[in-house]
């Protein structure tokens, strides 16, 4: 999915915790609302930064890493389309505050190879990405310096597993776009190198911890 960015004024998401920034770890399905990607034109539509603050560095991919549960290289097969979940509270510059829900677009990948972790490789897997299609369609929130995957692309993704299963790709540096066509591009590329040097020297965190139902 490409986007086409605007100038716009700047939105701090409120109450964009540590649940939001690693993703809502368990989603009431019967409350979700999908909006398709093929329904909606994102081509126009403004991009808002969504802020939050995160307990490492993002930058740090030692540090990113050893968060994390699972790293791998994907690519991305579908982009399904958006739902939503918790409400939040949105402050816009001249617009006031109002209540909106969270973002999470559905994509469908192709695991090529896993960094840390063992997901299914052969089978089509789901994700979750924070971050999509506005529940009103007439805007796409993304968490500063962050973006969203496109179809038919290649990254090295680093995302955590709910408690129901699912995988959640959430803030920077969470999907690393690569520049390959094939296998071999991507076990030669600069990025698929260093992210194996982190996970051989990843700053493990202690925390509570799921485990995937696309394992294999």
């Amino acid at each position: 999915m490409i986007i086409k960015k605007k100038i716009i004024n700047t939105i701090a998401i409120v109450v964009l915790g540590l649940g939001l920034a690693l993703g809502a770890y368990a989603i009431n399905n019967d409350k979700e609302v999908l909006i398709p990607a093929a329904n909606v034109d994102v081509s126009e539509l403004p991009i808002y930064p969504m802020r939050s603050s995160f307990v490492i560095n993002l930058d740090n991919p030692n540090a990113n890493v050893g968060f994390v549960d699972y790293v791998f290289v994907g690519k991305v097969v579908k982009n399904h389309g958006t739902v939503y979940s918790e409400r939040v509270t949105t402050v816009a510059q001249y617009a006031g505050t109002k209540e909106t829900s969270a973002p999470y677009t559905i994509y469908e990948i192709e695991v090529i190879d896993n960094i840390k972790g063992n997901l299914n490789i052969n089978t089509p897997i789901e994700f979750r990405k924070d971050g999509g299609i506005s529940a009103d369609k007439k805007a796409v929130y993304v968490f500063e310096n962050d973006e969203l995957p496109a179809e038919n692309k290649y990254y090295i993704f680093s995302g955590s597993a709910g408690n129901d299963g699912s995988i959640i790709i959430s803030g920077p540096n969470s999907n690393i776009p690569l520049n390959a066509s094939d296998k071999q591009d991507i076990l030669s590329s600069k990025q698929y190198k260093e992210y194996k040097n982190a996970f051989e020297n990843q700053v493990k965190v202690q925390r509570e911890r799921s485990v995937s139902k696309f394992r294999e």
